[in-house]
């Protein structure tokens, strides 16, 4: 498969942010349509052979925060967006219940309780690790490759109360990947293909990159000025 230079338009977000229902009226006063990743799997996959689709959108929030339990997820509802958004966990995070609630330094993360009622909702789930490891710092270890790139796919489809049938994403943390063709490192490939990913994310995306399944670009989002200037910009339709 050749690389492909247009993006498809994959926001990144972590925490929720203050302003984060005028983002929303935004991407809805432009016509934006939010989608999965699974809904656009056929383009990130095969973008040679597939329409480029405008006017669509992925929000991702990484990690697992609390807030988007807890204020995402309310405002998506209320903005006429409920479920629209992927979430990538690093299943070490994930607390048991809310008494024994993890920390991601000094911001709570979700406990696998508000997980379940995500999904519930129609949330989608993405593999982010099992220990937010930077893949990169890691690759000549393969078994630890293995165990963060399949044993968090695991963790998420055994968990008995998650009803999670299949994790065809992984996002890497620290948007690792590979930010040129020539940095790649076939291994990692290797390990997310064997562990049955069909797709995974990277970062720090600039116009004209070229990128494939396994290398899709994100651009992360903190302000509306931000969001206002990437899809203004880097994802208008054109070659």
């Amino acid at each position: 498969m050749k690389d492909i230079p247009r993006v498809f338009p994959v926001l990144m977000y972590h925490q929720c942010p203050d302003d984060f229902e005028s983002h929303l009226d935004y991407l809805n006063r432009s016509g934006y349509r939010l989608v999965h990743l699974a809904d656009v799997a056929d383009y990130l996959v095969n973008p040679e052979e597939k329409e480029f689709p405008e006017k669509q959108a992925v929000l991702t929030f990484d990690d697992g925060y609390r807030d988007f339990y807890d204020r995402a997820a309310r405002l998506l509802e209320v903005n006429g967006f409920k479920s629209r958004a992927s979430i990538c966990i690093s299943t070490d995070y994930v607390s048991q219940d809310a008494k024994n609630r993890k920390m991601w330094g000094d911001v709570p993360a979700m406990t696998w309780d508000e997980l379940r009622r995500l999904k519930g909702d129609g949330y989608e789930i993405v593999s982010h690790s099992v220990t937010h490891a930077n893949l990169e710092e890691i690759k000549d270890d393969a078994e630890r490759l293995r165990y963060e790139i399949g044993g968090s796919k695991r963790a998420l489809i055994n968990h008995p109360e998650l009803g999670i049938e299949n994790v065809p994403f992984f996002c890497f943390p620290y948007g690792a990947g590979w930010k040129t063709k020539e940095a790649r490192d076939q291994r990692i490939n290797d390990v997310l293909r064997q562990a049955g990913y069909i797709g995974a994310l990277r970062a720090e995306y600039h116009t004209g990159e070229l990128w494939d399944q396994y290398c899709i670009p994100r651009c992360g989002v903190s302000t509306l000025d931000d969001l206002k200037a990437l899809m203004g910009k880097e994802f208008s339709c054109q070659p």
